[in-house]
């Protein structure tokens, strides 16, 4: 049992390794600087990824894990509308680093590309979906749309200028409460 913890320790110190290494140095850093950050031997490095794709893919994913438990949330709210706000108030977890890193990697190749849109559709998709689905949310709008604001909104400098835009956003989204809107 305890050379599976390590074999997963090791996998997460890897993965750890990877995100800070190519989120500081780019994707062009080598295999050595994130072996080294992550203090483990070549063998158990390869033994983990055997290719450096399989490495960038990994992280790619990582990246979207945190984003996957805020949609499993969302998806526990009854409300259609109060579920696809928690959706998108939150599913940009991702810090500005993160972000750049995990469009970086969809960028690589093709097939990291529809990694991403696969992780993407997974986590906005069905939030969207719902909402669209009890009318509150405009028919023509997509999943790829939401992903583009929520980045919008991510990318005010500062955490008030981020709340504020995400709220006018979600204001502008919201279909069938003429209550909110702005004067």
């Amino acid at each position: 049992m305890k050379e599976r913890r390590d074999v997963a320790r090791n996998r997460s110190r890897i993965l750890t390794a990877a995100r800070e290494v190519f989120r500081d140095q780019g994707l062009s850093a080598s295999n050595d600087a994130v072996l080294a950050a992550a203090e483990v031997g070549v063998s158990t490095f390869y033994r983990h990824f055997r290719t450096r794709h399989e490495l960038l893919s990994a992280v790619l994913a990582e990246l979207t894990s945190e984003a996957s438990a805020v949609a499993a949330t969302a998806r526990d709210i009854d409300d259609p509308w109060l579920a696809f706000c928690e959706l998108f108030r939150r599913g940009c977890v991702l810090g500005e680093g993160d972000l750049a890193l995990f469009y970086a990697l969809a960028d690589l190749s093709p097939e990291l590309a529809a990694q991403a849109a696969e992780l993407t559709m997974t986590i906005v998709g069905p939030g969207v979906e719902r909402a669209k689905a009890a009318g509150v949310l405009a028919p023509s709008i997509d999943a790829d749309d939401i992903v583009d604001l929520m980045t919008a909104a991510h990318s005010a400098p500062t955490p008030q200028r981020r709340a504020t835009r995400t709220e006018v956003i979600l204001e502008g989204l919201r279909r069938g409460d003429e209550s909110t809107s702005r004067t």
